[in-house]
């Protein structure tokens, strides 16, 4: 018997690895997305050549087709063409705008975070530096814009 080689890592190469980002869940749909495509168009190549064979076949016997049965065979056609590009491109779409709808949920979700960490940062200071007369008058300025807000949608 032949004994197999253990193969050792380098010290960079586990280096690389543990530093290495696991992929994101937007880079995973991206990825199972094209390895879908890619199998499903190798399906649909394999189909369109099995459809040539039949459209030869087909071609030779027409002389013996009635008018119905070729009308028959031109729908059929149409028809599973449709129906396959439904197929192909249904899912596709729906996992594109999955995967585009989540990166937007990431990022709106930062920049709130952003949002509200400015905000609390900013009320800290002025509590902490802003005399009582400056504070007593954004209040009076709040509470202004709010009555200011209802009366608006009062009168709308």
């Amino acid at each position: 018997m032949i004994m197999e080689e253990e193969k050792s890592l380098t010290p960079q190469e586990i280096h690389d690895a543990a530093h290495q980002a696991p992929p994101s869940p937007v880079q995973k749909i991206e990825t199972g997305l094209s390895s879908f495509l890619e199998n499903t168009f190798k399906m649909v190549n394999e189909e369109d050549s099995y459809k040539k064979q039949l459209q030869a076949e087909i071609i030779t016997r027409l002389p013996q087709l009635k008018n119905s049965e070729l009308i028959a065979l031109l729908t059929s056609a149409s028809t599973n063409l449709n129906d396959q590009m439904s197929k192909v491109v249904s899912p596709t779409m729906q996992l594109l705008t999955a995967a585009q709808q989540a990166e937007m949920a990431k990022q709106q979700k930062e920049i709130q975070n952003q949002q509200n960490i400015m905000s609390q940062t900013n009320f800290k200071e002025l509590n902490m530096v802003a005399p009582q007369e400056v504070l007593a008058g954004f209040k009076a300025l709040t509470d202004f814009i709010r009555i200011a807000e209802n009366q608006k949608s009062r009168s709308d």
